[in-house]
């Protein structure tokens, strides 16, 4: 009996914070890392996207659905496709997906710390 590799056919939902793109749903599913690793190059991009793609609720200008194909992605804003969902596609299958935790509240930074100071030695060369 051999070792069965984790996460065969994994479905993810993509997560987005950035509120103008709240009620985008997105859902993919794990490719081969040589499938992702021919993306890297950036010529077949869209045809791996679309692979992994297995639904969205992208609509045009028109609210007509735009098809989770390699066709409805090729209708798609390019910034807004190459900015914003294909980086959090790539972070999401790669395991990268959770956020960033903004940890500053904004306030006024620190001032400088206080650091201990022994007195001086009573001898001079100690």
């Amino acid at each position: 009996m051999g070792y069965k590799i984790p996460n065969t056919g994994r479905v993810y939902h993509l997560q987005f914070a950035d509120e103008d793109m709240a009620g985008l749903e997105i859902t993919v599913r794990a490719i081969p890392i040589g499938r992702y690793e021919a993306s890297e190059d950036g010529d077949n991009v869209l045809e791996v996207f679309a692979e992994s793609l297995v639904s969205w609720n992208v609509e045009d200008a028109e609210d007509r659905p735009v098809p989770a194909t390699i066709e409805g992605i090729k209708l798609c804003d390019t910034a807004w496709l190459v900015q914003r969902v294909l980086p959090q596609w790539r972070r999401t299958i790669l395991g990268y997906n959770d956020p960033l935790v903004v940890s500053s509240n904004g306030g006024q930074p620190s001032g400088p710390v206080p650091l201990p100071m022994a007195p001086p030695s009573p001898n001079p060369e100690n």
